[in-house]
């Protein structure tokens, strides 16, 4: 019995083990999830902020091109 007791205690404090380190990895890939989505956010309203840019500029280009083509044709 006592060598059972003592296999079964074994096995306990590996898993235990096991289980810290399993904890641990997954802290550490928390912590790496939040800092991506943190960087994701920040590269999104970046990528916002250029697109509204792009539009703006679509429709002064197409403003001038139109307003050219009019003094053209005068």
């Amino acid at each position: 019995m006592r060598k059972n007791a003592e296999k079964l205690q074994k096995d306990l404090d590996e898993g235990l083990a096991d289980l810290a380190a399993t904890e641990k990895i997954v802290a550490e890939l928390t912590a790496t999830l939040i800092e991506l989505n943190a960087a994701m956010k920040i590269k999104k309203d970046e990528l916002d902020t250029l697109n509204f840019n792009s539009a703006t500029m679509t429709r002064k280009l197409n403003a001038a091109s139109q307003l050219i083509t009019g003094l053209g044709g005068e």
